[in-house]
């Protein structure tokens, strides 16, 4: 019996230093998913706000093509305001940066600073549409100054009226 207290502090130091390593090793990993996991979800809420973001710009847009609202004067019936610039981040945006027509006639500016760029650009009308155009919202998901992804929403009009797509669809950019 002797024998076996001779080692007991040993195995208990092993023992303890083990422990420790191994909760180490645990709070390491247990930071990593945790990063990980908050990353992944900013980017799904950067998504969605962006295309929340589009389907309201489409919609103000669309009514802007409405020559009876439309704050552009001498626009012809049911025209989309012309292409714009890319508003370069909106969460570092100025008022200057959305004095393009689309956005004045819309009467848009975001609420919710987002790392995105914004821009509409008009586009060649599908059959049975006299004028389209589609708002882009650019996302850096990955910080590294490149586009990751695009959301877009798309607007189309007829003599008749404009329609703006229900839902906004996600590309992505290589």
């Amino acid at each position: 019996m002797s024998a076996g207290l001779e080692q007991g502090p040993r195995t208990w130091f092993a023992a303890i230093a083990g422990l420790s390593f191994a909760l180490s090793a645990a709070a390491v990993v247990a930071a990593v998913f945790a990063l990980v996991g908050a990353s992944r979800h900013e980017r799904d809420a950067t998504r969605v706000q962006a295309a929340i973001l589009t389907q309201d710009l489409g919609s103000r847009i669309a009514v802007c093509a409405d020559p009876d609202r439309s704050d552009l004067p001498g626009r012809p019936r049911r025209a989309l305001p012309p292409s714009s610039r890319a508003v370069p981040q909106v969460d570092n945006s100025v008022a200057t940066d959305w004095q393009e027509d689309a956005f004045r006639c819309a009467k848009f500016r975001p609420l919710v600073p987002l790392p995105v760029q914004v821009e509409w650009v008009q586009v060649p009308a599908t059959k049975g549409f006299d004028h389209a155009g589609e708002v882009r919202v650019s996302l850096d998901q990955d910080h590294d100054g490149t586009t990751d992804e695009v959301v877009v929403t798309e607007v189309a009009c007829t003599a008749a009226q404009c329609t703006v797509s229900p839902y906004a669809t996600m590309e992505a950019h290589r």
